[in-house]
């Protein structure tokens, strides 16, 4: 079930992707789960350079985006 205006992407990278996905299987949340309630997840190869055009195509339709860094 799709909620209009709940778009939200997660952007991670490196020990944050997978600290998220911890945090997720821990709330037994599955990705797929996230995607019927309109949250996308992306996970960067690399942080710089930035590969723009991957990065907009996420974006794209989205209302919200969080990035998630390590500390």
């Amino acid at each position: 079930m799709r909620h209009e205006g709940v778009d939200v992407g997660i952007v991670t990278s490196g020990k944050a992707h997978y600290d998220l996905m911890e945090v997720l299987r821990r709330l037994a949340i599955s990705p797929s789960m996230l995607a019927a309630v309109g949250v996308r997840l992306y996970k960067l190869g690399l942080v710089y350079p930035l590969e723009t055009s991957r990065m907009t195509e996420f974006a794209r339709g989205l209302r919200e985006v969080l990035v998630i860094e390590e500390k």
